[in-house]
């Protein structure tokens, strides 16, 4: 299985149950997370509604 295979397969699964998916491909980029992920993470997390 390609890499971004192991990527497009599970959002597709996430997709089909109505989950909110966003896919990301980082070419050359191996398991280090980019700032461009840990970007989208805290805006996630902030929009989280505090208790």
């Amino acid at each position: 299985m390609r890499a971004f295979e192991r990527v497009t397969e599970p959002a597709r699964t996430f997709d089909r149950a109505a989950a909110d998916v966003t896919e990301r491909r980082y070419a050359g980029v191996g398991h280090e997370a980019t700032d461009d992920e840990v970007d989208a993470i805290r805006a996630m997390l902030e929009a989280v509604p505090s208790e």
